[in-house]
C-alpha cells in the first residue's frame, strides 16, 4: 500500500465584537523559540487596572482566573501543532484593559502587530499607545509607526514599541493607527477607534490540515477534496507534499 502524505492549508476568518485595550498591561512572560511538545507552561502577569486574567486558544477561550498573574497549563499533545495563544487582561468593569499574544510551533508565524491603546481620548494628559509585534526570525522588524488619524506622531525602531503623546493636541479625535514595516518590505497594520463603541475584529489565519491518502499513483488536486468545518465548507488554498515542509 503506497500512503501519501500531504498538507491542506486553508484559510480560517474568526470574528468576534470586543472593545480594544487599554495601554498593554498584560505579558506572557516566556515566549518559546523553539518546537514544544507535551505540557506548555503559559506565564501571564498584568498590571492595574487588570482584575481578571483569561487565556484564548486559537481562538477558543481556555481558561480565565482572577487577578493579575496566572500560569496556565496547555496540553500541546505529542503532535507537533500551531497554536495561537492570546492572554487578555479585563479590569473591574469587564473591559478589556491589556492584550499580549504569541504563536508556537509554527515555522513561519505570520507578520502581524497590535495595537494596544485607551478606550476613550482623555481631553488632556499623556496617551501611550504600543504595539506588540509577531514576526518570523528571519524578517527583522525595521520600524513601528503610530499614527493619531492620519498625522504620524512617532517612529520606532526597537521593542518594546510605544509612542506617548499629549492628548490635548488631538482633540476630537477618531481613532488611532499601527503601522509595522519589516526589512524585507513587508507590512502589518491595526487600528483603534476611541470611544463607547464596539466594532469586529476579524482575524485571518492559515491553518495545516496534515492529511494521509491510501493508495493510488497519481497527485491528488484540490478538486478531488471537500473540507467541512462545523457543518460549513471551507475553501482550501493550497495541496502541498509533507516532504516540502520542514
Amino acid at each position: 500500500m503506497h500512503v501519501k502524505k500531504l498538507v491542506l492549508l486553508l484559510a480560517l476568518v474568526s470574528s468576534s465584537l470586543a472593545f480594544e485595550a487599554m495601554a498593554q498591561t498584560v505579558r506572557i512572560t516566556d515566549k518559546p523559540d523553539r518546537l514544544v511538545s507535551g505540557l506548555l507552561y503559559v506565564p501571564i502577569v498584568a498590571t492595574a487596572p487588570v482584575e481578571r486574567l483569561a487565556l484564548v486558544v486559537n481562538g477558543t477561550p481556555f481558561t480565565q482566573v482572577q487577578g493579575r498573574a496566572m500560569t496556565a497549563q496547555v496540553n500541546v499533545g505529542y503532535y507537533i501543532r500551531r497554536l495561537r495563544m492570546r492572554a487578555i487582561g479585563y479590569d473591574a468593569q469587564g473591559n478589556v484593559a491589556g492584550e499580549d499574544e504569541m504563536v508556537v510551533n509554527d515555522p513561519r508565524p505570520p507578520f502581524r502587530v497590535r495595537l494596544q491603546a485607551p478606550p476613550a481620548m482623555p481631553e488632556s494628559g499623556s496617551v501611550t499607545l504600543e504595539a506588540n509585534v509577531i514576526h518570523p526570525d528571519e524578517i527583522a522588524v525595521s520600524a513601528v509607526d503610530f499614527y493619531v488619524g492620519e498625522e504620524k506622531v512617532a517612529t520606532d525602531d526597537a521593542a518594546p514599541y510605544a509612542a506617548t503623546i499629549d492628548a490635548a493636541k488631538y482633540p476630537n479625535t477618531v481613532y488611532s493607527r499601527v503601522v509595522a514595516r519589516g526589512a524585507n518590505g513587508d507590512e502589518a497594520n491595526d487600528v483603534v477607534f476611541f470611544g463607547e463603541r464596539e466594532h469586529e475584529q476579524i482575524d485571518v489565519t492559515v491553518q495545516q490540515v496534515p492529511l494521509s491518502v491510501s493508495g493510488g499513483n497519481t497527485p491528488l488536486s484540490l478538486d478531488q477534496l471537500t473540507l467541512i468545518d462545523d457543518a460549513k465548507p471551507r475553501k482550501i488554498e493550497s495541496l502541498i507534499p509533507a516532504s516540502d515542509q520542514p
